[in-house]
């Protein structure tokens, strides 16, 4: 099912956030800082020295709150959505945010960067980059009372490793020892400790999966983490209960954990403030000043940076063209967008990349700022001086404002572009079996700083390849900086392969949303506070 979203109802976007320009002219809009990405310093992205292990603490630090934490109570969490299954991760495709509760990962991230505060207690790279050995936490039990170990994280990643490009340079597991695990490498890659602190890395039983049915697995999800599922209903709910044989001692502090599904902004707000919840995740940038105001607390974190991935296999499609992707691009007031609906928290992206991302900053030197008189030249010097229609196929967690925004630049340099908000089944056979004439505007993570991690998770040649070309100069400067042993030289690849991207105009980038939690004022916790996706469930606790 696809549906559609029509230009009607423009006139207000247009009075309100004073976006749209007459036609051939061009008005200047307020300059407004992009907020500085404080939240994930760029130390993540570093490649680790080669022979350095990570430190090992006996516990997985707090968020150092103000006041001492309190154990007891329950919260519930408003958000937009939940997976469809909460089982077998390795068979599904998850939304690992919202599972953190109960899975754990073997890397862990802090505000500084990567750590060893989850599963693993520290990593050691070989000298010639062939392997990285890491140590397990000991005494670590999944939920159903089995043992976490090297031989329940062989069976974790060997599972994943050929679904999972980005771990395709693991060529074989070793079990050194009951807590010691060794990942032996094809070649170096810097991003794959990034991807052991996210989904690849997460860890469940694996006695959970095996001999089990489909359904069965499918709402019994049993990792190592502080809560235990205790029931899911689709698209409803997710209720947590404390896991009382934790690793960590003492934690988690909170009793209990429910997520509740409420897609509609005005629902939500609605069950926040009446005190149905104590937390709203992923609530909309306009919602925070209002609640700010009113003595809540808001973490803000840079979210998704939101990119067109074009059709640019296809040699009859205009955007085969790169003088028409670049027309995309200045014909896009993004500053105006981001002002507009970021209420101060997004940012207008100068590159195909976000800020946080390493080298992004040369982006700058080739920004394509917002010049429709350039963007009517280029479609012309294309070859389509009168315009061309095309579909702008759309991920369903964008906002409608923000597409009819898009759809409205476009229309004023002559670009008729219809938008459609495909459902997940057509979503993935687009991607599966490719678009005709038209681009696919989803996002780009910025879960850490490294430019190759995002484009690893995000990039066209993962998720678009059927219909985003993917030159083969791409893939080789991907691997190379994949493969860079040290954070200069990492730094150098990556600000090459931003010029490299940027001059090809492999995507269109738009805007860097934000991710905003707002809780009541006797709540704290780390959620959205410094990642888009890593969170400690078990240091939120609640004042009583």
């Amino acid at each position: 099912m696809k549906r559609r979203i029509g230009i009607s109802g423009l006139a207000l976007v247009v009075v309100l956030s004073g976006m749209l320009v007459g036609c051939g002219s061009q008005q200047p809009t307020a300059t407004v800082a992009a907020p500085a990405p404080t939240a994930v310093p760029a130390t993540t992205s570093a490649a680790p020295a080669p022979t350095d292990a990570a430190p090992a603490p006996t516990s997985a630090p707090t968020t150092a709150p103000v006041d001492t934490p309190k154990s007891g109570g329950t919260v519930t969490i408003l958000v937009k959505q939940l997976p469809p299954s909460m089982g077998n991760l390795k068979a599904s495709a998850p939304i690992p945010d919202y599972l953190f509760p109960v899975v754990e990962t073997l890397v862990g991230v802090t505000s500084e960067g990567l750590a060893p505060t989850k599963l693993a207690t520290g990593w050691k790279i070989a000298e010639d980059g062939s392997s990285i050995t890491f140590e397990l936490r000991k005494g670590v039990k999944f939920h159903d009372g089995t043992d976490f170990n090297a031989e329940a994280v062989k069976w974790n990643v060997d599972v994943i490793r050929d679904q999972s490009a980005e771990l395709k340079v693991i060529t074989s597991i070793d079990v050194v020892d009951e807590y010691t695990v060794r990942f032996n490498l094809s070649e170096y890659s810097n991003s794959l400790l990034v991807h052991m602190s996210w989904k690849n890395g997460m860890m469940i039983s694996p006695a959970s999966v095996e001999g089990r049915s489909d359904e069965y697995v499918a709402t019994h999800l049993i990792g190592t983490g502080p809560f235990v599922l205790e029931e899911f209903q689709v698209d409803t709910k997710a209720v947590f209960k404390k896991f009382a044989d934790y690793w960590d001692e003492g934690k988690p502090y909170l009793d209990g954990m429910e997520y509740l599904v409420a897609a509609d902004q005005n629902t939500a707000r609605t069950a926040f403030l009446s005190g149905e919840a104590q937390m709203w995740d992923y609530l909309d940038a306009r919602n925070a000043p209002d609640l700010k105001a009113a003595g809540h607390k808001v973490n803000t974190c840079p979210g998704l940076a939101r990119v067109m991935q074009p059709d640019s296999v296809n040699p009859d499609s205009p955007l085969a063209k790169k003088k028409v992707r670049w027309a995309l691009e200045h014909a896009i007031d993004k500053r105006a967008i981001a002002d507009a609906f970021g209420y101060g928290t997004w940012s207008a992206t100068v590159g195909p990349c976000a800020s946080i991302h390493l080298g992004c900053p040369v982006a700058e030197e080739n920004a394509r700022n917002f010049d429709p008189k350039k963007a009517k030249e280029l479609l012309a010097e294309a070859g389509y001086p009168d315009g061309f229609k095309m579909t702008i196929y759309s991920v369903r967690s964008i906002d409608d404002e923000l597409l009819i925004a898009i759809q409205a630049y476009l229309a004023n340099v002559g670009i008729d572009a219809e938008v459609q908000k495909p459902d997940s089944a057509t979503l993935s056979s687009l991607r599966r079996e490719g678009w005709q004439n038209g681009v696919l505007l989803q996002g780009l993570t910025t879960d850490s700083p490294s430019y190759v991690t995002a484009l690893q998770i995000d990039g066209p040649h993962k998720l678009n390849a059927s219909s985003t070309l993917v030159p083969a100069e791409y893939k080789d400067r991907l691997a190379k900086v994949a493969a860079a042993r040290d954070a200069a030289t990492e730094k150098k690849l990556s600000e090459e392969l931003v010029r490299y991207v940027q001059e090809e105009a492999i995507f269109i980038p738009v805007v860097v949303e934000s991710r905003n939690c707002a809780y009541h004022s006797q709540v704290h916790t780390d959620l959205e506070a410094y990642s888009i996706h890593f969170w400690n469930p078990a240091d939120t606790w609640i004042e009583q």
